[in-house]
C-alpha cells in the first residue's frame, strides 16, 4: 500500500506524486469500506445508517487504537500494546475487516514476546491500512466516491 501516513511525507512528494498516493491511498480505504459494509449490512438487516454510523464509529476507534499502540511500543510497554491491539483486533473482525485483524493478531504476538521489529513492522502496516480507511471516508463524505 502506498499511503501517505503524515504530512511531512505528503509534503516532500512532488504534486503528481501526491495525488497518485492519495488516490492509492482512497483506493485501498475503499476496499476496506466495502468489505467492513458488505459484512455490517449482512448483520443488521441492510441498515445503511447503522452501517456507516458503526464504520465511522469503528475509524474513530482504528485511528485513536493506533495511536495509543504506538505510543505505547516507543515507551516499551510491550503489555500495553497487546493488551490495546487485542481490543482493535476484537473490533476489527467484529466490523469484517479480516486483513486487519491479522495484522493485529500478528503484532500482538509480537508485542508479547517482546519481538519489537515484527510489532514495529506490523503496527507501520496499521498505520498504512488506518490512513487508507481515513482517505476513502474523508474522500466519500467530501462527495468524492461514492458510497460501497
Amino acid at each position: 500500500m502506498n499511503c501517505a501516513t503524515d504530512e511531512t511525507r505528503m509534503n516532500s512528494s512532488p504534486p503528481a506524486g501526491r495525488v497518485a498516493a492519495n488516490a492509492a491511498c482512497v483506493t485501498a480505504g475503499a476496499s476496506l469500506i466495502a468489505a467492513a459494509r458488505a459484512h455490517l449490512l449482512a448483520m443488521c438487516d441492510d441498515d445503511h445508517e447503522f452501517a456507516d454510523e458503526v464504520l465511522g464509529d469503528y475509524a474513530t476507534l482504528f485511528a485513536q487504537g493506533v495511536a495509543t499502540i504506538r505510543e505505547q511500543l516507543q515507551r516499551g510497554d510491550d503489555t500495553g500494546a497487546s493488551r490495546e491491539v487485542h481490543s482493535l483486533k476484537g473490533a476489527s473482525l467484529n466490523v469484517g475487516l479480516e486483513d486487519v485483524g491479522t495484522h493485529c493478531k500478528n503484532l500482538e504476538l509480537c508485542a508479547k514476546t517482546g519481538n519489537r521489529a515484527g510489532a514495529l513492522a506490523e503496527l507501520e502496516e496499521l498505520v498504512l491500512l488506518e490512513a487508507a480507511l481515513s482517505s476513502a471516508l474523508s474522500s466519500r463524505d467530501a462527495g468524492g466516491t461514492p458510497s460501497p
